[in-house]
């Protein structure tokens, strides 16, 4: 996909609401050795293939039961459900099974929610706030700004932006924020452009995040993505930013597929396992199960560690003192990934 890049002036706002730290900034918009530095393809125009999911593929992972987590309200780091969060997008298209992805979700009772984007295609905004607010958890979570989102291509901008209660911090896109000792950055729809990558350098570099004990990146676009229609092998600009910074994990979406990558460093795979420490490199994934068409992966990439198809799903991220937890569930809440990652 042919990228346009603009210069934007980056714009910085720190602002404390309710002990939750989050910085806004106004937008114009590693096994993978010599890897092709990649390209997005076209942006999605809507013309998908058809909505009945292919037969489900995995590859490289073995399945533990779910750990059945559940919360109290007040979130405390290291305790049940209270350093949980989901990550989950492409929710446009099917209200069916994204209620169904929601309701499986809302289970775990998490403390934050970030989405990937491309909302409500296709069934209109007050459709999936309907749908959202079913789940009387989620629909708090809306209300107290704690239901986040990195716009996808199937939104505009001032419609995104419009939508109330909000769904970006400060107003804008690209914003950053800490929950529960841990770093977040929004890069909104695409990573690549010269605006994000600079937003990212700058908030990378802030104490917030360098005190930090996990950080995290999330935009609409993936970074590797092995999927049959889209794909990208890798955004060295992002890359770089992501190794100097140590960042734990990037999500996505984009690509209606559920794939994890191994753990990369310099564009190559550091480690190939299942137990990782969170200073050796990024793990990438993309989570695009939340109700949209299901896509296929012929040939998965080479940093690919697992991918799955035809699985509406969302993924798990549960910090504790001692490491990080990351699975993968589909919408009945039968797991079907996990890795940790330890400081």
């Amino acid at each position: 996909m042919k990228v346009q890049r603009s210069s934007v002036a980056i714009v910085t706002a720190a602002i404390a609401a309710g002990g939750l730290t989050f910085f806004a900034c106004s937008s114009g918009s590693s096994s993978v050795e010599n890897a092709d530095a990649g390209s997005l393809s076209p942006v999605d125009t809507g013309n998908d293939a058809a909505s009945t999911p292919e037969p489900v593929v995995d590859s490289g992972a073995t399945p533990t039961p779910d750990a059945g987590l559940d919360s109290g309200t007040t979130p405390t780091p290291g305790t049940s459900g209270n350093g949980t969060f989901v990550v989950y997008g492409d929710s446009r298209t099917n209200s069916g099974p994204h209620g169904q992805v929601l309701a499986a979700f809302a289970q775990k009772n998490p403390g934050l929610v970030l989405d990937t984007g491309d909302l409500w295609a296709g069934y209109g905004s007050a459709t999936w706030t309907t749908i959202l607010r079913q789940n009387p958890n989620l629909a708090a979570l809306l209300d107290q700004n704690l239901y986040l989102v990195s716009r996808g291509n199937h939104e505009t901008s001032s419609e995104f932006l419009a939508y109330v209660p909000t769904l970006v911090r400060g107003g804008k896109e690209l914003y950053s924020f800490t929950w529960q000792g841990a770093f977040f950055v929004s890069l909104s729809m695409d990573p690549s452009t010269s605006a994000a990558t600079a937003y990212l350098a700058q908030e990378l570099a802030k104490p917030e995040a360098q005190n930090a004990k996990w950080r995290f990146v999330y935009s609409h676009y993936p970074i590797y993505d092995s999927g049959d229609s889209h794909g990208v092998n890798g955004i060295a600009a992002v890359e770089t930013l992501c190794d100097r910074y140590h960042v734990s994990m990037y999500f996505s979406g984009h690509e209606h597929i559920y794939e994890r990558s191994y753990q990369m460093f310099g564009r190559s795979a550091v480690d190939r396992d299942d137990a990782l420490t969170a200073s050796r490199g990024t793990v990438y994934v993309v989570s695009g199960g939340g109700g949209a068409p299901l896509y296929t992966v012929s040939t998965p990439l080479a940093s690919s560690r697992f991918h799955k198809t035809g699985a509406y799903h969302y993924t798990l991220v549960t910090m504790s003192p001692a490491n990080l937890t990351v699975e993968a569930f589909d919408k009945t809440n039968t797991r079907f990934d996990s890795v940790q990652i330890t400081p």
